[in-house]
């Protein structure tokens, strides 16, 4: 009866593209007769046998005897959710016996283990064993005592207090019949035979690197990405690199001559001459009124609608006043040349903002023609007091300089030096390799994936961040009270670690329990186990995290928006609208570039919600170049090739970097 129960699952397993997954596809190919590595070290000797395994393991989602979250699913998710009474089988490990056997839970005294059922030509069902190794480094300062050390954790007494009270497994099979320990886990016997079947992973200094490699592989299989047979034959671009017992080093094709870089040049800074005084009646002057700052106030009294508040162009002051209009009203003077005011504004608010925006660029102006300061003075001789001047700036400079240098620039030459080298350190490997590592990001499947979805990743969540983030704003400004409160609430996001933030998602994605899932009328989306939600997931919650911060800077520029331009603008009958769009949207582009400067560098080195939600998976979709460039480097110790993904990131970084300043630069010229 509990069999034909819908509220029960079946067999529940991990699928989630992580070391768990491999465990569980291993299993599934030692019962199906087969291997990952074979005896000379051969990468899936039998692809046949393979894909029927991974043909088995996604039947299991297929007909619904695994749910769908499978793929999304690691130990704690399946072992909560069996331990809740919602599924009948379950595979885990021994540590769960003790959690399903403690007080309170809903299933105490109604579990029992076994091995995994054998499914071809009568091959045993096999688990795969785990745990820690000992080992004493040579290079250690007292090898006697980490030898002693290894000796006691190893003795009867100390696996004796492991097993009681951390409910691992020991080492000692005499252990497994120990009254003390059967009276606290009566299942122990029962776990020795278990033992003694169980079969360990493939033991190669390369599996690290195998097993990062096929994660992906098995993921897609899986989800339904690729074919099973797809999958198995894609092993040879993954796994170019790795053999049993060492590493060979695919043949790769030459690197493109004739590539081209970053341009280095920098633009021409040329001042603009000193315009003629307009002292005596210059070209600025007026032949009616005289000149210099008094003609301007008496001009400036004269005009109508003229706020004090607001600052006057002496550019506005220097140009003939018989110059031909741009516009002109029927009612009133025309609007200056230089106001650029949208013709659905009247004169009234055209004025005023045409004031403001004359004052920005007068001061923009005068900057521009500014000689910048310089460090060291040339074109004179220096007098005393410069020299000391100049002297103890460079003393000041020097630890900053000194910090940046070992800092930035040491660490950032040694990663290029590193990504012209075959370098793995666990395989002794260490020689000069040129542009090979570049060479094969040209013609690899994953990163051109990953990059790919890197750059999906940055524009969406930039685009809904800006869009929510001004959104935000204007509510917030809107608003006539609790603005304060408003702002420590939408900064609590903000507030948060991204590893906080991505447990706090992955608890509101929970396929069953999750809060969003609930409001949704109780549909069990796999948000991080389907190819096609697992990247929407993410960016949700990167957007949710860091939308405050564009928020809080569009807040900041809407307070120091001047009032007259609204109320000039309502006084001449301009709509929210209007008012949205040729007021406060152009007062806020400045800002908006900044913030999306530095929103999309931060974008393109994203690298923690995704690992902590989707660790890259399902099937890769989620996988940043970041992500692979971690995976390269720490996890299969690639030092060269994850140098070279890094080299990538980084001249990526720059190259958008350098393109939002040329435009901050472009628009603070045209402004």
């Amino acid at each position: 009866a509990a069999e034909r129960d819908p509220a029960l699952e079946g067999y529940l397993w991990q699928g989630k593209q992580y070391e768990g997954l491999v465990v569980n596809v291993l299993e599934a190919f030692w019962a199906n007769g087969t291997r990952l590595l074979g005896e000379d070290g051969t990468i899936l000797p039998e692809p046949a046998r393979a894909a029927d395994a991974l043909r088995f393991l996604r039947g299991l989602i297929e007909t619904n005897v695994s749910p769908a979250w499978t793929t999304a699913a690691d130990e704690e998710l399946t072992r909560r959710a069996f331990g809740d009474g919602h599924a009948i089988f379950l595979r885990n490990w021994p540590y769960a016996m003790e959690l399903f056997e403690a007080p309170g839970s809903a299933v105490r005294g109604k579990v029992a283990f076994t091995s995994l059922p054998g499914r071809a030509r009568g091959a045993a069902g096999v688990g795969s064993t785990g745990g820690a190794h000992l080992a004493v480094s040579r290079r250690s300062r007292h090898p006697e005592l980490a030898v002693a050390l290894a000796r006691h954790l190893t003795s009867q007494p100390a696996q004796r207090a492991i097993a009681l009270g951390a409910a691992l497994s020991p080492t000692r099979r005499d252990l497994y019949h120990d009254p003390e320990l059967v009276r606290a886990h009566p299942g122990m016997p029962r776990l020795d035979g278990l033992m003694l079947m169980g079969q360990p992973r493939p033991v190669t200094p390369a599996y690290l690197l195998v097993s990062s490699t096929v994660q992906p592989e098995f993921s897609a299989a899986l989800v339904g990405v690729k074919s099973p047979e797809r999958a198995i034959a894609d092993r040879g671009a993954r796994l170019g690199r790795a053999r049993q017992g060492g590493v060979h080093v695919a043949s790769r094709p030459r690197p493109r001559r004739g590539g081209r870089g970053l341009d280095g040049r920098r633009a021409s800074g040329g001042v603009a001459p000193e315009p003629p005084s307009r002292a005596g009646g210059g070209p600025g002057a007026s032949p009616h009124e005289p000149a210099g700052p008094a003609g301007d106030r008496a001009r400036r009294r004269a005009e109508p609608h003229a706020p004090r508040s607001l600052p006057r162009s002496r550019a506005r002051a220097r140009a003939p006043r018989n110059a031909a209009p741009r516009r002109a009203h029927a009612d009133g003077p025309a609007a200056p040349g230089d106001a650029r005011v949208p013709s659905r504004l009247v004169d009234g608010a055209a004025r005023v903002l045409g004031g403001a925006r004359r004052g920005e660029v007068a001061g923009a102006g005068d900057r521009r023609r500014a000689r910048p300061a310089r460090l060291f003075p040339r074109g004179h001789p220096m007098t005393r007091r410069e020299a000391v001047n100049r002297r103890r700036g460079v003393l000041l400079l020097a630890p900053t300089v000194l910090a940046l240098g070992t800092l930035t620039v040491y660490p950032g030459v040694w990663v290029l030096w590193l990504s012209l080298q075959h370098r793995i350190p666990i395989f002794g490997v260490s020689r000069f390799a040129g542009l090979d590592n570049y060479a094969f990001l040209a013609i690899d499947s994953r990163f051109a994936s990953a990059a790919a979805t890197t750059i999906i990743f940055t524009v969406t969540s930039v685009a809904l961040e800006v869009v929510l983030g001004v959104a935000a704003a204007l509510a917030i400004h809107a608003q006539r009270g609790g603005r304060r409160v408003a702002l420590s609430l939408l900064l609590l996001a903000w507030a948060m670690p991204a590893v906080v933030t991505a447990k706090l998602f992955e608890w509101l994605y929970h396929p069953t329990a999750g809060l969003l899932n609930v409001a949704l009328g109780g549909h069990a989306l796999n948000w991080l186990g389907d190819p096609h939600l697992a990247l929407p997931a993410v960016v949700l919650a990167d957007v949710w995290r860091t939308m405050p911060f564009v928020a809080v800077l569009c807040y900041a520029r809407l307070l120091a928006i001047p009032a007259e331009l609204y109320e000039a603008a309502q006084v001449d009958g301009a709509g929210r609208l209007a008012t949205l769009v040729l007021i406060t949207l152009p007062m806020l582009a400045r800002i908006l570039l900044v913030a999306i400067l530095f929103r999309t560098l931060d974008a393109l080195r994203a690298f923690d919600l995704m690992f902590v939600l989707t660790g890259g998976g399902p099937a890769g979709t989620t996988e940043t170049i970041t992500v692979y460039a971690y995976r390269a480097l720490f996890q299969t110790l690639q030092l060269g090739f994850g140098s070279a993904l890094g080299v990538v990131v980084f001249v990526l970084v720059m190259a958008v970097a350098w393109a939002y300043l040329k435009i901050l630069r472009t628009s603070a010229v045209t402004a």
